[in-house]
C-alpha cells in the first residue's frame, strides 16, 4: 500500500517516501487530520481502518500520548510520532506506549 501525503504549503499529492517530515509534530498533524493513511487493516486481520484521531490525549498519571485513533468498530490505537533522526530507543517509546495504554485501561 502507497501512503500518500501533502504538505500544508502545497496542493500536490505525493507518495510518503518522497516526502519527509521536516519536525514530529508536522508527522503528527498530518496522522490526526488523516488517521486512515496508518494501514492498520494490514497489521492484523480483522481490524477496520481507524477513522478519527485525537491529539495530545491526556492519560492522568502518565502524561499524554500523540495521538489516540479509534476505529469505527471501537478499536483504540495509541500513536507516538518519532522521526528516524530522534535518538530515543526503540525501547523507550515502546515503554512510552504501555505505560500509556496501563493509564488508559
Amino acid at each position: 500500500m502507497k501512503i500518500l501525503v501533502r504538505s500544508e504549503k502545497s496542493t500536490r499529492w505525493e507518495a510518503a517516501d518522497a516526502v519527509t517530515p521536516k519536525a514530529e509534530v508536522e508527522l503528527q498533524n498530518l496522522l490526526i487530520e488523516s488517521p486512515f493513511l496508518i494501514p492498520i487493516e494490514e497489521m492484523r486481520d480483522g481490524v477496520s481502518p481507524l477513522v478519527f484521531a485525537v491529539g495530545e490525549f491526556a492519560l492522568p498519571g502518565s502524561g499524554a500520548t500523540d495521538i489516540l485513533a479509534f476505529s469505527a468498530d471501537g478499536d483504540i490505537a495509541i500513536m507516538e510520532c518519532k522521526l528516524a533522526a530522534n535518538p530515543e530507543s526503540r525501547r523507550k517509546v515502546i515503554g512510552q506506549i504501555l505505560e500509556y495504554a496501563s493509564f488508559l485501561w
